[in-house]
């Protein structure tokens, strides 16, 4: 048997009434994900699903070839009867993913309650909607499940704003006391390794060069990079505007 262009495996999940899903996943994949593959599918929810392979259940956690899950394999698919602890899917329509959770009748009976275990449970989501598949209407929070008709192993879509990060990059601070935007100028031309002799020269930012008279330029600079920035004093000298002529004092006769 071929795999596919990305190295995943291709498997045939067959239920008993004959309905197959052709489905395809990483090598490497669990057995988990090979369960939101066939619901992403068409099949039933993962919770619902048992998955057997020549009579044996494939167990959550384990990878698909370590159970001996080759391309072209045909793995069975028994469907569950729905479990004391209910539990509903959700499905992220930006990206597709699974988020299965788990929930107390007494203690989840409300959407907002549900909501609550949805972000508990991925762990990195943030401003989380909920809907009902095909319907545009999001659920509201005080509304009982039971107003939906929400039942254990159902499905729900989800739209969420990723949870924004508490880490903090801190900006770079340019070597040599030299000010950022003459660090851009130097870095812009490969000049950084002159930073130093520009530094002790007092020369730290662009304005300051942008004064300076070529006189002011350090000697030990090699000619080539006085030359330079000398272009960029010229260039700063002729794009500052003159000041305007004073007006000329009137004629008497």
């Amino acid at each position: 048997m071929q795999h596919d262009a990305a190295g995943n495996i291709a498997v045939e999940v067959k239920e008993l009434d004959g309905t197959a899903y052709k489905v395809s996943v990483p090598r490497g994949a669990k057995v988990e994900e090979l369960r939101a593959e066939v619901f992403k599918a068409g099949g039933p929810p993962p919770v619902l699903q048992r998955l057997m392979w020549k009579g044996s259940p494939l167990v959550d956690g384990r990878c698909v070839g370590e159970c001996g899950v080759g391309d072209g394999a045909r793995v069975h698919l028994v469907r569950n009867k729905p479990q004391d602890r209910p539990q509903v899917v959700g499905k992220l329509a930006a990206t597709g993913r699974i988020v299965v959770v788990c929930f107390s009748r007494e203690g989840c009976r409300t959407v907002g309650a549900l909501k609550e275990e949805i972000v508990k449970s991925a762990g990195d989501l943030a401003d989380v909607k909920m809907y009902l598949e095909g319907s545009p209407d999001e659920l509201l929070d005080e509304k009982p499940l039971s107003d939906y008709g929400l039942q254990e192993g159902g499905t729900v879509r989800l739209t969420s704003a990723p949870q924004a990060s508490t880490d903090t990059v801190p900006t770079p601070t340019p070597p040599h006391g030299i000010h950022p935007d003459l660090h851009r100028f130097l870095t812009e031309h490969s000049l950084t390794d002159y930073a130093p002799v520009l530094s002790q020269a007092g020369i730290r930012s662009l304005p300051l060069l942008q004064l300076c008279q070529p006189s002011d330029l350090p000697t030990s600079l090699p000619k080539p990079v006085q030359r330079l920035l000398v272009s960029q004093m010229t260039n700063c000298a002729e794009t500052t505007p003159s000041a305007p002529p004073a007006p000329s004092a009137p004629c008497h006769v």
